[in-house]
Parts: structure tokens; C-alpha cells; sequence
């Protein structure tokens, strides 16, 4: 048991495929790397991104009930070659692409530190012992009028949610320690009062 892979369905699959293969100007680079899905090429960990409005943002909210799901996001990695590392299997992250749920489109490729953040979140959780012991769901949670990210691991068996927030971070976080998803909220709010009281 840990971290339960969550296929994405069928659609965001060809979106993504077909954004990474028929790549504009703009990202010309990308696609002539992923086109061809050559050896040492691979798609990894996907996960839905969900947001957090800021009216939405109360202390006595319910994590799984005001959360919004609007993307699925995929890390990206290709195998660095024998000669350059001392193992062969070793994966160098690219980046990260992600695909609009609501009308299947491909939004893009992202490669700045948010991407390795995510992925040494997600490393940490794998090896958490609640993790290990239960049956979770990662999913990269994003509060934007406050500037958080976490990784929200949602659990599959009962409600024990808990987030590790992605540096950077301020407080009352602290990069990828544990809070509950009550305590993840308490605290959110509190950021959130003070951008509600400049409105």
C-alpha cells in the first residue's frame, strides 16, 4: 500500500500526447524531445491539481468539499545516459505538462522549481509511514490569492487527509512537514484574512 496510481482518463492521455508531439514555436525545444516517445522517455506519476478559492478558504471548510479539480498534471523524465552518472537507471526530471480537465487541452510544460519540488514531495510521502500503511491519492493542491502549494494526500480507505506544503513556503509552514487537512486549512485562513482585509 502508498500511493495509488490514478490513471487519467482517455482524453487527457491524447491531449497530452498530441501537445507534446505537435509542439508550437514557443516550445519547439519540448516537442522535439518527446515526439518520438523515444527510449528513456517517460511520463510519470500522473495527478489531478486541484485549487483553492480565496472565499472558499475557511478554517471549519471541508478539504474534499471546497477543493476544485481543473487539471491533470504529468512529471516528465528521460534516462541520462550510462557515461554520464554512475548508474545507468538514473532519471533526470524535465519538467512537467499539464492537461485542462474540463476541456481536455494542453495547457503546457512547466520546468521551474515547483516541478522538483513536487517531485521531492511526493518522494517524502512515498516514504511516510502512513503512506506505507494506507492507501493514498497525491494531488498537487494550490491556494493562489495566498501563494501555497502542497501536496494533498487524500486517503482512499477513510478521511485521514493530510497535506506536506511545497517550499516556498512561509509561516506558519514549513516545507514538507505533515499537517492534518484541518490544520492545513486553520492556517490558510489566517493568510487568507489578511488578503480579505486589503480588499
Amino acid at each position: 500500500m502508498a500511493i495509488e496510481p490514478n490513471p487519467a482518463p482517455e482524453p487527457v492521455v491524447e491531449a497530452l500526447h498530441q501537445g507534446l508531439g505537435h509542439g508550437t514555436a514557443k516550445r519547439s525545444w519540448f516537442a522535439k524531445l518527446f515526439a518520438a516517445r523515444g527510449p528513456g522517455r517517460f511520463l510519470s506519476m500522473p495527478h489531478r491539481v486541484a485549487y483553492l478559492r480565496l472565499d472558499e478558504i475557511r478554517s471549519d471548510a471541508d478539504l474534499r468539499s471546497v477543493a476544485r479539480f481543473e487539471s491533470w498534471r504529468f512529471l516528465l523524465h528521460e534516462a541520462v545516459p550510462a557515461a554520464q552518472t554512475d548508474e545507468a537507471s538514473d532519471l533526470a526530471l524535465v519538467g512537467a505538462a499539464t492537461v485542462r480537465a474540463d476541456s481536455n487541452s494542453y495547457s503546457g510544460l512547466s520546468t521551474g522549481p515547483l516541478v522538483a519540488a513536487t517531485e521531492e514531495a511526493i518522494h517524502r510521502a512515498e516514504d511516510h509511514p502512513r503512506v506505507k500503511g494506507g492507501s493514498f491519492e497525491a494531488i498537487l493542491l494550490i491556494a493562489p490569492a495566498v501563494y501555497v502549494i502542497g501536496l494533498w494526500l487524500r486517503d482512499l480507505e477513510h478521511r485521514d487527509d493530510f497535506v506536506m506544503p511545497i517550499p516556498p513556503v512561509s509561516a506558519p509552514f514549513r516545507a514538507y512537514e505533515e499537517m492534518s487537512s484541518d490544520a492545513f486549512l486553520t492556517a490558510l485562513n489566517g493568510l487568507a484574512d489578511k488578503v480579505r482585509g486589503f480588499q
